[in-house]
């Protein structure tokens, strides 16, 4: 099996990532999904995300304020 994954959408408090299982090899895709993961506080309060994760994840020449 071969896995892709790749981000999709930085947002203030969430970032989006996409995946793809193809047959390695063959590069027939098997299966995609997708999943969105909330950032939040001890209290389970939304909060932005951290501006060094935000730098990670954002690609070069955008600030990821969208949305």
């Amino acid at each position: 099996l071969e896995i892709r994954a790749e981000v999709r959408e930085v947002r203030r408090a969430s970032l989006s990532f996409g995946y793809a299982i193809l047959r390695a090899g063959a590069g027939e895709l098997l299966a995609e999904g997708s999943t969105t993961h909330a950032f939040t506080d001890g209290a389970g309060r939304v909060i932005r995300l951290p501006p060094e994760v935000r730098m990670r994840f954002s690609p070069c020449g955008r600030n990821g304020e969208e949305g």
